[in-house]
């Protein structure tokens, strides 16, 4: 019950975000607040495995490369060539995401040629602050010795707070 409440409370600002979309673009909505509350909640479970997905990659990938890299030391060429194109395809993931937020979110047809300069500006932004973030926790972080298990979830909602303001 728990996680119910906490995904139907995260998705009032997907809801925030579907209200400024429609009124950007001076949209009434018709359909009813719990149909989009609904919506709101399945847009907001597809942007938290997002998060966790990017988060994994992007931030903990080398401390991952390296670690596969002891345990499997005879995949290091596979390994290599796949934690070397991720931000790449990471990329790739975002701007797909941020045009289907931007195509299908307001209530209206839009085109998808219209919405990829804000998706991929989105997707660029993210991918570059994520990329400065991810060599911060690699090089220059040791918040696991001060901070202990607490460290993880303080770095992680300081990069999610920053990701806010793109």
């Amino acid at each position: 019950i728990t996680m119910l409440f906490l995904l139907w409370s995260a998705s009032k600002s997907v809801w925030g975000f579907m209200k400024g979309l429609n009124s950007v673009f001076d949209i009434q909505e018709v359909k009813g607040t719990i149909i989009l509350r609904l919506y709101a909640v399945f847009y907001t479970l597809i942007f938290l495995l997002l998060i966790a997905f990017l988060l994994i990659i992007l931030v903990f990938g080398n401390h991952i490369y390296d670690y596969i890299l002891k345990i499997y030391p005879i995949l290091s060429p596979i390994i290599s060539i796949l934690f070397r194109t991720r931000r790449i395809y990471s990329f790739l993931i975002l701007t797909g995401f941020f045009v289907l937020l931007y195509t299908h979110i307001p209530r209206m047809k839009l085109k998808i040629r219209t919405q990829f300069p804000g998706a991929f500006f989105a997707a660029f932004s993210w991918s570059l602050y994520s990329f400065i973030f991810s060599v911060y926790v690699y090089y220059f972080s040791d918040y696991t010795r001060l901070y202990g298990g607490l460290g993880t979830v303080l770095i992680f909602f300081l990069w999610l707070y920053m990701l806010m303001y793109l």
